[in-house]
C-alpha cells in the first residue's frame, strides 16, 4: 500500500498551497526534510502581525528574519499593523536593530505594510503624525521605482491636503491604487491633480470620509475631459447620507461610465431610513452601466429594498461579492426572530440569492429601527446555513453581522446515492476579510 511519504515530489507544491493555516503549514516542516524544502516557501509567504498578537511575536519574528537569510528570502508579503510599545531604550534599539536586517534579508519582498512607516512600490500610511506627511514628497522623489499604490487613513488630519496632492502629483505617474480616508481637507480639486500626471491611468480609487466640499459633479466632469478614469476597475466612496439627494444617484454612475468596474463599494456615513427609493434608482442607473461585468457589489449604512436586491441579483450577471445592509422590519413581522423569517422569506433568500448564480461570498449586515423589541442583528449558524442552501453552489462564504462562516463542501455514499454535504465552518483563513479591515471600521 501506499504510503502519503511515497507521494511523488511534484505534487507536494500543489498539496501546500491549498492548506490555508500558519500551524498546518509548520507541522507540515517537521514530517521530514524534503517537506520542509516544498513547505516553507509557502509559510514564510505571507506574514502579518496584528494588534491582539503578543508583542513577543514581532520580537521573534525579526530575530528570525535578521539571522536566517535562508528563510527570510521567501517573505513576499509582510503587513505590520502594530508595534511593541513602553520597551526601554536597549530593547528598542535591539529590535529596530532586527527590524533593520531582517528587512533587508528579505530581498524577495513585493508588498510591506507598516504602521506609520512604508512600503517597496506601496505606500500605507495608518495614522500618520504630520512630520510623516510632511517628508511624504521628499519620499517620494527617492524612490528608484514608481509608486504603483498610496494608501493614507487618517482619523481626522489637516496635513493632507489638496496642495499636497498636487505637490506630489508628479511622482505619481506610476499610480495604479489611490485610497484616502478621512483626509479632511482633500477635494475633488486635489483629486484631479493627483490623478493628472498618471500615464496609464488608476485601476483603483478609494475616497472615503474626505472634506464635505468634495463636488461630484465637477469631479466627474475634470474626469470626462481628459479621461481619467477610463481604467477604473474599483471605486470606494462615501456619501453624506445628510446631504443625499438626485445629485449624487445621477453622478457616481455618469463618474464611471466609461469604466471597466469590476468592484463597487458604497459607504453611508450613518444609517437612516427611507433612503431605499432613492437606492433603487441608484442600483437601476448602475446595472444600466455595468451590469455584464462588476463582480462586487457592497453597500454599508444604506439599507437596501428587497426589490433592489432582487435587481443586484439578476441586473449583476458576473457577481460574486455581496455585502448588504436590509431593514429588519422588512424580513421581521411578528416573527420572534429573524432567522425564522428569513425561512420563509422567498423573496429575500430563496429567489433573490439564488438568481445570482456566480455569487462566492455574502455578507448581510441588519439594522434596527425599532423602539420596543429584542435587538436581532446576527443569525445563527443553523439559519445561515439555510441561506446557503438556497443560494448555488459557488458559494464559499457567508457572513453577518461579526460573524464569518466558510462553507464546507463534500460528498457521501448513502445506499447507491451520492448526495453533497454543506456545512459551515469559522472563518480561519489569515487574511482578514475585507468588512472588517480598518478603513471599513
Amino acid at each position: 500500500m501506499t504510503a502519503f511519504n511515497d507521494l511523488p515530489l511534484e505534487l507536494l507544491p500543489g498539496i501546500a498551497q491549498n492548506v490555508v493555516k500558519p500551524k498546518s503549514l509548520a507541522s507540515f516542516c517537521l514530517v521530514n526534510k524534503i517537506f520542509c524544502e516544498f513547505t516553507r516557501p509557502f509559510l514564510y509567504h505571507t506574514i502579518a502581525i496584528f494588534p491582539w498578537h503578543h508583542k513577543e511575536k514581532i520580537i521573534r519574528l525579526f530575530r528570525t528574519l535578521s539571522s536566517s537569510p535562508e528563510l527570510a528570502k521567501h517573505v513576499r508579503k509582510l503587513e505590520i499593523r502594530d508595534f511593541p510599545k513602553g520597551l526601554d531604550s536597549d530593547h528598542l534599539d535591539g529590535l529596530i536593530d532586527s527590524c533593520l536586517r531582517g528587512i533587508t534579508n528579505t530581498v524577495n519582498l513585493r508588498s510591506c505594510t507598516w504602521t506609520r512607516d512604508r512600503s517597496v512600490r506601496r505606500i500605507k500610511l495608518i495614522m500618520p503624525s504630520p512630520p510623516v506627511i510632511w517628508i511624504l514628497p521628499a519620499w517620494l522623489k527617492s524612490l528608484v521605482h514608481p509608486l504603483q499604490s498610496l494608501s493614507i487613513v487618517c482619523k481626522s488630519s489637516s496635513a493632507v491636503t489638496d496642495a499636497l496632492l498636487e505637490q506630489i502629483s508628479g511622482d505619481l505617474s506610476g499610480l495604479d491604487e489611490l485610497h484616502l480616508t478621512g483626509c479632511q481637507r482633500v477635494t475633488h480639486e486635489g483629486l484631479t491633480k493627483a490623478l493628472h500626471h498618471n500615464k496609464n491611468g488608476i485601476k483603483s480609487l478609494s475616497i472615503e470620509s474626505i472634506s464635505p466640499l468634495l463636488n461630484l459633479t465637477e469631479f466627474d466632469r475634470q474626469c470626462q475631459e481628459v479621461q481619467l478614469l477610463n481604467r477604473l476597475a474599483s471605486l470606494t466612496i462615501t456619501v453624506n447620507v445628510l446631504l443625499w439627494n438626485s445629485t449624487w444617484v445621477k453622478d457616481i454612475p455618469s463618474l464611471v461610465s466609461s469604466s471597466p468596474l469590476e468592484y463597487f463599494q458604497l459607504y453611508g456615513t450613518t444609517v437612516i431610513k427611507d433612503q431605499e427609493a432613492r437606492l433603487d434608482d441608484f442600483v437601476a442607473a448602475l446595472i444600466s452601466v455595468h451590469g455584464p461585468h462588476l463582480r462586487r457589489f457592497s453597500l454599508h449604512r444604506l439599507p437596501i429594498s428587497l426589490k433592489a436586491l432582487d435587481d443586484v441579483c439578476t441586473g449583476f450577471t458576473n457577481l460574486e461579492q455581496l455585502f448588504i445592509v436590509v431593514e429588519q422590519e422588512d424580513l421581521v413581522n411578528t416573527r420572534p426572530t429573524i432567522c425564522q423569517s428569513i425561512l420563509i422569506g422567498q423573496e429575500f433568500a430563496g429567489n433573490s440569492l439564488s438568481k445570482a448564480t456566480r455569487l462566492q461570498a455574502v455578507h448581510i449586515n441588519f439594522i434596527t429601527t425599532r423602539v420596543e423589541g429584542p435587538d436581532f442583528s446576527y443569525i445563527s449558524t443553523k439559519d445561515a446555513l439555510h441561506i446557503v442552501n438556497q443560494c448555488g453552489s459557488t458559494v464559499t462564504q457567508i457572513g453577518c453581522a461579526n460573524r464569518v462562516w466558510q462553507v464546507v463542501r463534500g460528498v457521501t455514499q448513502v445506499g447507491e446515492d451520492k448526495i453533497t454535504i454543506v456545512e459551515l465552518e469559522p472563518y480561519d483563513r489569515p487574511e482578514v476579510p475585507d468588512q472588517f479591515r480598518v478603513v471599513q471600521i
